[in-house]
Formats: C-alpha cells, sequence, structure tokens
C-alpha cells in the first residue's frame, strides 16, 4: 500500500486508504466506506497536500457511526474535524472575514432557526438579528470540518458524499459577550449559518 501523495493538479494520491480522482478527492474509512468530496476548488480553507493526506489517514482510522452522526449534543462530532494548526486557523480566519465582508446575503438554514427557538435562551442568543451581528464580527476559527450530504442523491450503503464546503465553527462578538456558531461560506457569496452553539 502506497503512502505517497502528490499535488492538485490531477495527480493520484493515495495515502493509506485514499486516493485523489481527477475532480474529487476519496476518503475511506475504517469500514471501508467512501466518502467523496468535491471541494478542490475551494478557497476559505484551502487544504494543503500535506493537509490533505493527514485528513486521509484521520479517515481511516474513523468510524462509519461518527462520521455519520447527525445528532447535536451527544458528544461526538458530525463528520470529518480537520486538523489544523494555530497559524493555519488565522488564514483561514483571514479568508472567512474576507468572504464574510464580501457577501451579499448572510442567512440562517433552518436547523440554526430550529437551535434558536429551542434552546437561545438557554445559550445566550435573543434573536436572529443577534445571530447575523456575530456573523458579521467574528473573532476566531475554533475549529472546521467536512459533513457528510445525508440527501445526495447518489449516496449508497459503500457510498456517500460530502458537501463540499467546510462546516467552520467561530466565536464572535455577542452582545456584552462572545457566542459560537458553525458557519459555511459557498462560492455564490452567501455566508449560511448552520447551528448555534
Amino acid at each position: 500500500m502506497s503512502n505517497n501523495f502528490e499535488d492538485f493538479d490531477g495527480n493520484l494520491i493515495d495515502v493509506i486508504n485514499g486516493f485523489k480522482a481527477e475532480n474529487f478527492e476519496v476518503f475511506i474509512s475504517q469500514e471501508g466506506t467512501n466518502y467523496r468530496w468535491f471541494g478542490l476548488k475551494e478557497d476559505i480553507v484551502k487544504l494543503t497536500v500535506e493537509e490533505l493526506g493527514l485528513t486521509m489517514i484521520k479517515v481511516s482510522c474513523m468510524n462509519d457511526s461518527d462520521i455519520l452522526n447527525t445528532e447535536s449534543g451527544n458528544g461526538t462530532k458530525m463528520g470529518i474535524p480537520l486538523t489544523l494548526s494555530n497559524e493555519r486557523k488565522k488564514e483561514v480566519y483571514s479568508n472567512l472575514k474576507q468572504a464574510i465582508d464580501e457577501s451579499i446575503h448572510i442567512g440562517l438554514q433552518p436547523h440554526a432557526y430550529e437551535r434558536l427557538l429551542l434552546c437561545g435562551d438557554e445559550r445566550g442568543w435573543s434573536d436572529e438579528m443577534q445571530v447575523l451581528y456575530c456573523v458579521e464580527n467574528i473573532k476566531r476559527v475554533l475549529g472546521i470540518r467536512l459533513n457528510v450530504d445525508h440527501k445526495h442523491q447518489d449516496n449508497s450503503e459503500s457510498v456517500k458524499y460530502l458537501h463540499k464546503d467546510f462546516s467552520i465553527e467561530v466565536t464572535g462578538a455577542k452582545g456584552l459577550g462572545t457566542g459560537r456558531l458553525v458557519l459555511t461560506a459557498p462560492e455564490d457569496k452567501a455566508i449560511r449559518v448552520i447551528t448555534i452553539l
């Protein structure tokens, strides 16, 4: 089994159980499930070849039940958490801040609205405007992950598709304190809040 990887120019990457196809990456879990990601050209995180290789190794050690988790608050992070240095998180913050400044729309996804209604008060969120203010005033990137697109029409038992855009956990100003939320920054220049924490 090879442990070599090349670059993003269409060359084959084979790191433990992963390989690179022409337009997408394939991460293979401990149980042999293929997780396909078509986000090679995203421009917020910009994974390096080394980070891509480490992610492939990480996924090869992960169980499908952890990757496919959809339940909030059960102690298991959803999807595939990435490991980035603090310096790289600062780069992501800078890219994300620029994307927010250039965005044409900032909005909440249905799950974020649900969380706001169900547990917003106990988590210190008063309303949608406070969430939007927090996005516009982010202070730090805490974590980054790839999530499974559970509604993808081509999902099967052995092949699952990941959302193209990263889920990025951030902290930001919220009234007199700080708030945590997860957002994504797609190519359409519309920032989407996935959930509030």
